[in-house]
């Protein structure tokens, strides 16, 4: 899923507006915007634009990010659950995106007339891959490594069954 949206910035640091190197960056809200053109799918079906709504989120750094170099682990809403519905025929259909930690990105360019004083680019990149998903083993790869462990074991209980009767028979 990707979009457009904008935000508000309560520190003032949004794009073309210039400020200081050091200024503590704050994100307010992210509204996402959906066109009519955008296409979303969820469960299998597939939904225009404006059926679609996504609630506003919020994006919280782990650690303090000060212009220009505003970068690190970040994750959205605290609990990285963004909620939405869906207008369908038969209702609304309610849903929550489930986003992982990532890492947060923010590009800044210097101002031509004072170079320690920045605005953002137009651009917030957000890349969510810092934890890949954890492989889950094919049931046949399963089944191999079990019938493996078992072989191994019963052979094992056979040489030990083995050596106790060679050393307990009289010679």
């Amino acid at each position: 899923m990707f979009g457009v949206g904008g935000f508000d910035c309560p520190s003032g640091w949004c794009a073309q507006h210039f400020v200081a190197e050091g200024t503590p960056i704050d994100f307010g809200s992210f509204v996402v915007f959906v066109d009519a053109d955008s296409v979303i799918h969820i469960g299998g079906k597939t939904y225009n634009g404006t059926q679609a709504v996504l609630n506003t989120w919020t994006m919280n750094p782990f650690t303090a990010l000060f212009v220009p170099d505003g970068g690190g682990n970040a994750i959205l809403n605290r609990n990285g659950l963004i909620p939405g519905s869906i207008n369908t025929a038969n209702g609304t259909l309610q849903f929550e995106i489930k986003v992982p930690v990532g890492d947060l990105a923010l590009d800044w360019i210097p101002s031509i007339e004072n170079p320690s004083y920045y605005t953002l680019a137009p651009s917030l990149f957000i890349k969510f891959d810092n934890f890949p998903p954890t492989p889950v083993p094919e049931p046949g790869s399963v089944l191999l490594l079990v019938t493996g462990l078992a072989g191994i074991l019963s052979t094992a209980r056979f040489r030990c069954r083995h050596s106790h009767r060679q050393k307990s028979s009289p010679e």
